[in-house]
């Protein structure tokens, strides 16, 4: 759902980062966010267009990191091939 909801806890696991890194990109207005009394809220949409933007400049172990926890927060086995063979 892209107008889902997601706290700093749920980013940072879906993006495979540290939280206090998120923290600071979202403090710094690097990453798509709004602050509230108890952090920062962040949409799903806007951060999948956010990271969408970033590919180009990421290193590969980057992208990785960041598959395995897309991967797992939409229950998908990362390791898994998602697309069966034609054989």
């Amino acid at each position: 759902m892209p107008h889902e909801q997601m706290n700093e806890q749920q980013v940072a696991a879906y993006l495979h980062m540290d939280r206090r890194e998120l923290t600071k990109l979202a403090s710094r207005g690097k990453i798509p966010c709004r602050k509230t009394s108890g952090g920062y809220l962040f949409r799903k949409g806007e951060i999948d267009h956010w990271v969408e933007q970033r590919m180009p400049l990421l290193e590969r172990h980057e992208l990785a990191k960041i598959e395995k926890g897309v991967s797992e927060h939409h229950g998908f086995d990362p390791h898994a091939m998602l697309v069966c063979g034609l054989g």
